[in-house]
């Protein structure tokens, strides 16, 4: 090859295509010991004998599509799940997210439709995350369903010690059929968030209001200490409430040794949780319930104690001080591929916890293969002595693609 021969090469070859997507496949089987002692197994077996063992499969197709073109996309992560338990089998479809977006400019962006918005800084629970769903603590890095908002993103950056600066209001429409965790009444709530990069500290400030709805006002922060420490916090205040029941918040830390072990410790404050008397006049309500039904065969009030039960543990925190600790490694002892991990979450009002042992292996690229395992310890009444199952195994199977 002549030194004066020119090179070339064709830009079509790496400009990006209008259709976007990824996303993975999923085999999900689950073996749970049921405590057959607990109230919530009462209220969702007490009409069937299933044994003390049951078993459950999980298929998903979690699929992430977007078409863009110039400053104009339409975004959309959907999720198709079919399930096996023993009532048979049933399928559903979820959108997690479904919005419009238009991005005028590198500072400015609006979104319409279904969006999750990712309030908060904590990694087990959010606290100002006054606009997404509760994440699960065993599970914190799962998708969840969005809320349908109109919302738009306006950044600025500077040279001071005030880096960024970026401004965020949403508007959130409530009637019978779109957002109803808000409310059935027709109404719109307004919020926002307001972000700053101040010096090394990452700071937001929240809040959400509206007719007929509990204003909340929030602030949370995250600093990296060093290049193997981290420290985060949140605190919300809740109006309208009882005097001692306003502000919930939250206080942690992730730590990354020099052998690659990660530790993440948070305390969480629950200004709305249950107190113990709550919680013990709630299962006596439940035992009522289920003695008529034995009585009489009425399920009617148990069956409206299950859909309140629904509502009341949803949030994964349902009572007031909690303790969460997970700790990380990988590839231990050199194996490569692996991560080894245990997650605890204790109770500090009724000294009950969940501990969780876990594995991870990708022997390649594109697969992951995960098993772990719950246990559920605590006296009768407490939390985690009143979950259905005693012990929980999960084994989970990805392809990403």
């Amino acid at each position: 090859m002549s030194g004066e021969e020119e090179y070339s090469f064709d830009l079509s070859t790496i400009k990006k295509k209008p259709i976007e997507y990824n996303g993975y496949f999923e085999f999900r089987p689950t073996l749970s010991v049921l405590n057959k002692d607990s109230r919530t197994y009462f209220l969702s077996f007490y009409d069937v004998d299933e044994g003390t063992v049951i078993n459950e499969y999980n298929f998903n197709l979690f699929l992430n599509l977007t078409y863009k073109k110039g400053f104009f996309s339409i975004v959309t992560t959907s999720n198709l799940i079919f399930t096996n338990t023993f009532s048979g089998w049933g399928n559903k479809i979820s959108f997690y997210q479904a919005f419009l977006s238009l991005k005028p400019s590198n500072s400015l962006s609006f979104n319409l439709g279904k969006v999750r918005l990712k309030w908060g800084k904590g990694y087990a629970w959010n606290p100002v995350a006054f606009a997404d769903r509760p994440k699960d603590p065993n599970d914190p890095e799962l998708a969840m369903e969005g809320f349908v908002v109109f919302s738009f993103d306006y950044i600025k950056s500077f040279n001071g010690i005030l880096k960024t600066i970026s401004i965020s209001p949403v508007i959130l429409p409530v009637n019978e059929s779109i957002n109803t965790e808000f409310g059935s009444q027709s109404k719109l709530i307004f919020g926002g968030k307001i972000y700053f990069l101040l010096g090394d500290t990452d700071i937001d400030i929240m809040f959400l209001s509206g007719k007929d709805f509990d204003d909340r006002f929030g602030i949370d922060f995250s600093r990296n200490i060093s290049s193997g420490i981290e420290v985060h916090g949140e605190l919300s205040y809740i109006s309208d409430l009882e005097q001692n029941e306003k502000i919930s918040y939250l206080a942690g830390t992730r730590f990354l040794t020099r052998s690659d072990i990660t530790f993440i410790f948070e305390y969480y404050k629950n200004g709305r949780g249950l107190s113990s008397e709550d919680t013990a006049e709630y299962y006596l309500k439940i035992d009522e319930a289920y003695q008529i039904y034995l009585h009489t065969g009425d399920a009617t009030t148990l069956q409206l104690l299950k859909e309140s039960t629904d509502t009341v543990f949803r949030s994964f925190a349902s009572m007031s001080d909690y303790l969460y600790l997970r700790v990380s490694q990988k590839e231990p002892f050199d194996i490569l591929y692996f991560t080894l991990s245990i997650t605890s979450i204790y109770n500090l009002v009724d000294h009950s916890c969940s501990i969780t042992p876990e594995i991870i292996y990708t022997p390649v690229t594109n697969l992951e293969l995960r098993g772990k395992i719950s246990f559920f310890s605590g006296v009768s009444g407490s939390d985690f002595g009143e979950k259905k199952n005693s012990l929980r195994l999960e084994f989970r199977g990805r392809f990403y693609f």
